[in-house]
């Protein structure tokens, strides 16, 4: 192993069949949590019960590394400092001569930049796949034999950007059920009690949060019924700061619930009667989708991917962004209707279901794999 590289514990060594298992190497620049670090450790962990021999080059301290090693993925540290650090693009390579994966798999622009430079320079026939996570991407996934979107939406981005549509395969985010849980789906709020509106998002302008907090003033101003708004995430950021000032200008500070970021997001979910997702841009919506999950009711803009999560009117509603006055008009109509809350909340759970089963996101992967294997003519053990 290169200096540097911190091996954690083994990933999965042999498959069902008794054969060489597919050898994966996983490769993530970012040092956050948020919807493609959660996504990325579902594969890998995904991937290992299937067999797979899976490992993962990420910087040591973030939360992906920490969290794939506490779960007993084999982890290697790589920095991957910036648009391009030479040191680490010759350790992932180094990494890449040692571990002889079968296939690399990429997520994020940075991260397919860094995985390619590794792939040539290790001299290895490997194939690189790279999943885009965002509509804005745009550089660097040329260079992957195969690209994942994770939404038709981020699929569309990538073909207006010349990027060819026979390498893009568009694979939705899958999870495993967690269940409706104790309560099942979105039950009515008793009487008297304070309706529970919620967000989980990094504390970022793309969010919304500001639309959020504006939406509960005017609510507050034209209901009696008790209304809080819940809210997941660091706001030791720039824009959490921000937010706590709107708050107290608006007036709404005795409605807000700040948690901190989250550990057990399905958890926090499940604790709220309507799930909110006002972001100004959005690959797919991973809190959407975990909303629906765990049967709860979601208001959602209408742009990027949201639409692929939000069926308007059978488990939410897709709303203009930054119109404060149609989302709370939307969220008034939920709060003076809680059977609706309820049979929106059992739908949702009946979404989930048929789109964004985690099998289904695995086999999807592993057919791309195979396909990026025969384009570049390497046997495969997929």
């Amino acid at each position: 192993m290169s200096r540097g590289d911190a091996v954690v514990c083994e990933g999965a060594s042999m498959n069902g069949h008794g054969q060489q298992p597919l050898r994966v190497l996983m490769v993530v620049h970012s040092r956050q949590l948020g919807g493609a670090e959660r996504h990325a450790l579902a594969l890998l962990l995904a991937l290992r019960r299937r067999g797979c021999d899976v490992s993962l080059a990420a910087p040591a301290q973030g939360w992906l590394a920490q969290a794939a090693g506490a779960a007993g993925i084999r982890c290697h540290a790589v920095g991957l400092h910036g648009k391009f650090d030479a040191l680490s693009a010759w350790r992932l390579s180094r990494l890449m001569r040692a571990q002889r994966p079968d296939v690399v798999h990429a997520h994020l622009t940075r991260s397919t930049h860094y995985a390619d430079w590794g792939r040539r320079w290790s001299g290895l026939a490997c194939v690189l796949v790279a999943t885009a996570h965002a509509t804005h991407a745009q550089r660097h996934f040329e260079r992957a034999d195969r690209v994942i979107a994770v939404s038709a939406a981020v699929a569309g981005a990538l073909r207006a950007r010349g990027l060819g549509p026979e390498r893009i395969d568009t694979v939705l985010h899958g999870m495993a059920d967690p269940g409706e849980g104790p309560d099942g789906a979105a039950a009515p709020t008793a009487p008297g009690a304070a309706v529970r509106l919620g967000m989980l998002a990094r504390f970022i302008p793309d969010k919304g949060h500001d639309t959020a907090l504006r939406v509960l003033a005017e609510v507050r101003a034209r209901t009696a019924t008790p209304v809080q708004l819940h809210l997941a995430g660091d706001a030791q950021t720039p824009w959490g700061q921000q937010m706590k000032q709107l708050a107290h200008r608006l007036g709404v500070e005795d409605a807000l619930v700040w948690h901190g970021q989250t550990d057990r997001p399905m958890e926090f979910l499940r604790s709220l009667d309507v799930v909110l997702v006002p972001s100004r841009r959005e690959a797919l919506g991973l809190t959407a989708v975990e909303a629906l999950a765990v049967g709860r009711p979601v208001l959602a803009s209408n742009l990027g991917g949201l639409p692929e999560v939000v069926t308007d009117g059978e488990v939410g509603r897709l709303l203009p962004v930054d119109d404060v006055s149609a989302w709370a008009q939307a969220l008034l109509s939920l709060i003076d209707d809680p059977q609706r809350r309820l049979a929106w909340g059992r739908a949702a759970r009946t979404r989930f279901k048929r789109q964004f089963d985690l099998e289904r996101m695995v086999e999807q992967t592993l057919a791309v794999y195979r396909r990026a294997q025969r384009a570049r003519g390497v046997d495969g053990r997929t």
